[in-house]
């Protein structure tokens, strides 16, 4: 998985601290990192707002979910590290939830699992 993000720093702490996430590749100076997410790993790579293709990368919605065993104890866990949720998690259909944050950046990704 890849993410964009034109202020690198902020995107790395968000991704390190914020989230927990274990660097495995590149670092805090950038211009990319890598990040183990336990069945994956997701990039995160700077671009410059100037850049044509910016408003295309930048501040969409990702379509990455990231599965967890416990939806409500990670959500109440990332909102005390100042995470920031679109809305509390949601219970869906097939039993489990799902809940919605922004990166630094704007970026939409989702947390997934038992509620």
């Amino acid at each position: 998985m890849r993410l964009y993000a034109g202020d690198f720093a902020a995107a790395f702490r968000f991704y390190s601290e914020s989230l927990g996430l274990k660097p495995v590749g590149g670092d805090a100076a950038g211009p990319y990192a890598v990040f183990d997410t336990g069945g994956a790993q997701l990039a995160v790579e700077r671009i410059a707002p100037t850049h044509p293709a910016y408003a295309e990368l930048v501040g969409r919605f990702a379509g990455v979910s990231f599965m967890v065993a416990d939806l409500g104890a990670l959500y109440q866990e990332l909102t005390a590290r100042g995470v920031e949720f679109m809305a509390p998690p949601q219970q869906q259909a097939w039993g489990g939830g799902i809940a919605h944050f922004r990166d630094p950046a704007g970026n939409i990704l989702s947390v997934v699992g038992k509620l």
